[in-house]
């Protein structure tokens, strides 16, 4: 056992080794203590929001996805649209459609060969894409779909406790799980959840919102082009008869014209048992039978025309044709008219009508007393017929340069009584 003595010299032995060690200062370093998890963990609830913030980090791997999966279906969108409207089908109105036609009718030429492309286009109906949920991912639908339904799926699996305990343990740390899941159980995260899971469904809603409207884009484009299509063919329709019955009105007012003029233009004289044509004129040319061949023509062009619409196999260098040939007649002025049938009707000294050429001639002949030769009866026979001889043609010629006022009245008569 030690005595008092030597344990006094210890105490002071190990004092002295304290000072010289608390002289070192610096040099020395000292355990830290470890904190208290507790502490810890209200520290960091303090120093971050208690609101959303881990609700975000949460659900990051889904809101990542978001904006690229609005602007993708936003883009596409707008190309479907564009694809499904700007096609001939769709955009070739009746208005449209009646122009170029009624061009056409008039003039095959007349039209570019990307005007009759619209209407060959539009007269096949809608061509374009099909209902956008049946593109597949031409316009991205099966991706957007697949991500919607993932959107959609989050959106109630987040609502279930067990699935945000389990995404808690999959997505944090170790180090916030506890408070993480103590947090996920208050009210004001339950407010949070919920709007999350809203936002998540309607994300899925746009994407079945841009379905509906697009395939009902489509289905009006459709119908449209339908419209559009039942609009050539009445365009068709319209425009021929409108073409066919100005031609009809065109060849028939021509005709009409000359047909007047034959009319009015014969004046048949009988006379002891023969009858003798004169004419106002005899220069006239009568080629009704080509007008007629030629109004057919052009009915049939027409025709032809119109019905390559519907064939789609283009006609070129064939137009509209009103000029048709009837001949050729003089056109005389009512007083030149009135003139003309005094000459006919009117030589003696007595009223115009009541003698006639023919008279006069047999007035002539009695006056000369060679009545009883039968001169008159030969003169009567040629100008009945002219084309019996070259003596009848003369006499006729005779008669007729006098009612042209080619020929004095006295010079044609004489003709008469010194030729036969």
């Amino acid at each position: 056992m030690l005595s008092l003595k030597y344990i006094n010299v210890i105490k002071r032995i190990v004092f002295g080794v304290l000072i010289f060690l608390s002289s070192c200062g610096s040099d020395v370093d000292y355990p830290i203590e470890e904190e208290n998890p507790k502490d810890f963990d209200l520290r960091d609830k303090e120093d971050e929001d208690s609101g959303s913030g881990f609700i975000a980090e949460l659900t990051s791997g889904y809101s990542s996805k978001v904006d690229e999966y609005l602007l993708d279906i936003d883009i596409n969108k707008k190309k479907y649209i564009q694809d499904v409207t700007e096609t001939d089908s769709v955009k070739t109105t009746s208005d449209i459609s009646y122009e170029i036609i009624s061009r056409y009718a008039q003039d095959s030429d007349s039209i570019t060969e990307s005007e009759w492309q619209i209407l060959q286009n539009t007269n096949q109906g809608y061509k374009g894409v099909g209902l956008y949920n049946e593109t597949e991912d031409k316009y991205s639908y099966d991706t957007n779909k697949k991500q919607a339904e993932e959107f959609e799926t989050f959106s109630y699996d987040f609502l279930d406790q067990k699935y945000r305990e389990d995404l808690v343990d999959e997505v944090i740390d170790e180090k916030k799980k506890t408070r993480y899941k103590a947090l996920l159980a208050s009210n004001e995260a339950q407010s949070q959840i919920q709007e999350y899971s809203n936002k998540y469904r309607q994300l899925a809603a746009t994407f079945d919102q841009n379905e509906t409207e697009l395939n009902s884009i489509h289905d009006k484009a459709v119908q449209q082009s339908i419209e559009n299509k039942n609009a050539i063919s009445k365009a068709v329709m319209e425009v021929r008869k409108q073409k066919l019955d100005e031609l009809k009105n065109t060849y028939e007012t021509g005709l009409e014209e000359f047909n007047a003029f034959l009319q009015d233009n014969v004046h048949t004289i009988g006379m002891i048992g023969r009858r003798v044509t004169f004419y106002y004129s005899t220069h006239y040319i009568d080629t009704r039978e080509q007008a007629s061949r030629q109004y057919q023509q052009e009915v049939d062009e027409l025709n032809a025309r119109m019905d390559s619409i519907q064939t789609g196999n283009k006609i070129v260098g064939s137009k509209l044709d009103k000029n048709f040939d009837y001949g050729s007649w003089p056109r005389f002025s009512p007083e030149e008219k009135k003139l003309r049938h005094e000459r006919i009707f009117g030589l003696g000294t007595k009223k115009a009508g009541e003698l006639n050429i023919l008279s006069e001639l047999d007035i002539r002949i009695r006056h000369r007393r060679e009545a009883g030769t039968g001169k008159l009866g030969r003169i009567l026979d040629d100008l009945s017929n002219p084309t019996r001889s070259d003596k009848a043609r003369e006499s006729y010629h005779v008669i007729n340069e006098f009612i042209d006022g080619a020929m004095f009245k006295e010079d044609m008569l004489s003709y008469f009584m010194t030729h036969y």
